[in-house]
């Protein structure tokens, strides 16, 4: 009974949770876009907000990264509808997700974006917004300031080669600004205007051609950086996938068999095994096409839990057990898989 006690609620909290369990499955199903920026703005569920955007991926929806020009302070969504079925739709990162900018700056943003109409360029934005040269920077890096690149809306829709050139002369474009400005950002009032400074010579050494690869790497360190997730790519992007390793949308193919698998630690939780007492692990783990359930007993935890502390990225190894109707991956090995990197990241 006590133990029953533990878990175990009334008749009336269950019928009410029932009808929101209800509401939120019908919004999902039609409103993906509203629902899944609505769960990244609340900032509850289980899962942080990169699994959450993955998800939204996986829907079919775009995820865009913080704008200046096009943000709110929460994440926003729109669901496009044509002729009675879901064509598309897209999830927007809001300014409040930028770690460095803080709250504060980006309701700054938001009003002053309101009060006196989009920002035309980075001069004018510097003006208008007044930020600490760190808050600009962390914008910056976080491709928010994309739009005023001269690229405007359409820069999300870039290949990374040009994404990353464009946020770099934004960047350059930024220090040098900021290095005319011994007094702070009043010494922008100059001559009225927002026509934007000639492009300087880079300070920092690029690479003269990066790979697309190279590209798409430094986008997501960015964004890792001052976002906390990736909104360009994945983790699981940057590994080599070993051969044979199925994917996380075909693990009910193979119930019973032992099988390996790549994935993103999400989620973890560490348990008492209710026969021996001791401690046992659950992973939650994504790849690109769906999330899985790894579930380590007490004999293989003992041996792998230095190698769980960190998200991964894993190989697993293990048999797929279907006994409860869903598959849980029973692990048997478990491995940390190195970044697979542009060499000038490596220090090589």
């Amino acid at each position: 009974f006590l133990s029953f006690a533990g878990y175990s609620f009334c008749k009336g909290h269950s019928a009410a949770f029932a009808v929101l369990s209800y509401q939120v499955a019908y919004l999902k199903a039609h409103f993906p876009a509203e629902f899944f920026a609505a769960v990244l703005s609340n900032g509850g569920g289980f899962y942080g907000a990169g699994a959450y955007l993955e998800e939204a991926r996986r829907w079919g929806l775009r995820t865009l990264p913080p704008s200046v020009n096009e943000s709110a302070f929460g994440f926003t969504g729109c669901t496009r509808w044509v002729r009675g079925y879901r064509a598309s739709g897209w999830v927007r990162v809001g300014l409040g997700a930028i770690q460095r900018l803080g709250p504060a700056g980006a309701e700054r943003i938001v009003q002053e974006r309101a009060r006196a109409g989009a920002f035309t360029s980075l001069r004018d934005f510097l003006r208008r917004v007044r930020p600490q040269p760190e808050q600009v920077r962390a914008l910056a890096r976080a491709g928010a300031l994309d739009c005023l690149g001269g690229a405007r809306n359409a820069a999300e829709s870039f290949p990374p080669l040009r994404r990353l050139a464009l946020r770099r002369a934004l960047l350059i474009e930024l220090e040098e600004l900021l290095s005319r400005l011994p007094y702070g950002l009043e010494e922008l009032d100059l001559g009225g205007g927002t026509k934007p400074l000639g492009m300087p010579a880079p300070s920092v050494p690029y690479a003269a051609a990066p790979t697309p690869r190279e590209a798409l790497w430094q986008l997501c360190q960015w964004e890792w950086e001052t976002l906390g997730f990736m909104v360009s790519g994945h983790p699981v992007d940057f590994v080599e996938v070993p051969r044979g390793a199925i994917a996380a949308r075909d693990i009910r193919r193979y119930p019973g068999e032992r099988v390996q698998m790549v994935g993103w630690a999400i989620a973890a939780k560490v348990l008492t095994a209710r026969n021996s007492g001791k401690p046992m692990q659950m992973l939650t783990l994504e790849d690109r096409t769906d999330t899985f359930e790894a579930v380590l007993f007490p004999p293989v935890y003992a041996r792998l839990a230095p190698r769980t502390v960190s998200c991964g990225p894993y190989r697993v190894v293990g048999k797929v057990d279907m006994r409860l109707g869903s598959p849980t991956l029973e692990v048997h090995d478990l491995e940390l898989l190195p970044w697979s990197l542009p060499r000038a990241q490596r220090g090589e």
